[in-house]
């Protein structure tokens, strides 16, 4: 469902990882507040593999659902959660979330932002893999590299929620910054991957949960925050 920015404070029947109103994120002009607290769902769901992608009752972050994302049982299933829009006025955008990782391992919890400026795509790719207990992002070759910085152990939980923002810059071809709870990481200097496409949808993101391992893996999804940064 799309409302105004929600208020998050007040925490029942859960555990919130970050609390303090100093550790809320800045947040620019909200495009998509999506907190799954009705069935009119605004999202698309996909599949890489088998998997399952649905509204629950049971742990969310704060309202009445949480979106439940699982794998297959299968290694590499991914189940994706995506949502496109038309051009954001801003060519700075964010995408905020928080996220319970309700398996205690193998799990990639994936955000992928790309922009389509009617040649090329860019492309913001992240992912958590608690495996390796850190963040990682495709750079301008395509290739997977450790964000510098993005090594944490992540409490693995049902009612255990972190949250996290990325930060981009299309018109500058860079990401700007990644917040995950209180860490801060400045990524302004990494360029964005690019390429070539003949069409693609203005503007989507997509959160993913994938399997490193030959067992099913499930995220819990909050709520999602679209937003144009200054």
């Amino acid at each position: 469902m799309a409302r105004g920015q929600p208020d998050y404070q007040g925490v029942l029947k859960k555990t919130e990882v970050v609390l303090s109103p100093s550790h809320l994120f800045p947040t620019g002009r909200v495009i998509v507040c999506d907190n799954f607290d009705s069935p009119s769902i605004r999202f698309a769901a996909s599949y890489v593999g088998s998997g399952s992608t649905n509204l629950s009752t049971s742990i969310p972050f704060k309202d009445y659902n949480c979106l439940e994302m699982k794998t297959g049982s299968s290694s590499s299933n991914i189940s994706y959660a995506s949502w496109s829009l038309g051009a954001p006025k801003s060519l700075k955008v964010g995408c905020e979330i928080s996220f319970a990782l309700a398996s205690t391992s193998s799990t990639l919890l994936i955000m992928w932002l790309r922009r389509y400026d009617g040649t090329t795509q860019y492309q913001a790719y992240i992912y958590y893999s608690q495996a390796s207990e850190g963040w990682y992002y495709k750079n301008s070759d395509g290739d997977i590299a450790a964000i510098t910085g993005g090594s944490m152990a992540l409490a693995a939980s049902a009612g255990i929620y972190h949250r996290m923002k990325l930060i981009v810059d299309y018109s500058a071809g860079t990401f700007i910054s990644l917040q995950v709870n209180e860490t801060l990481i400045d990524m302004s200097s990494i360029s964005l991957y690019s390429a070539a496409s003949a069409s693609d949808p203005y503007s989507k993101f997509d959160i993913a949960v994938q399997t490193a391992a030959a067992s099913a893996k499930t995220v819990k999804i909050g709520n999602v925050l679209i937003t144009e940064e200054d």
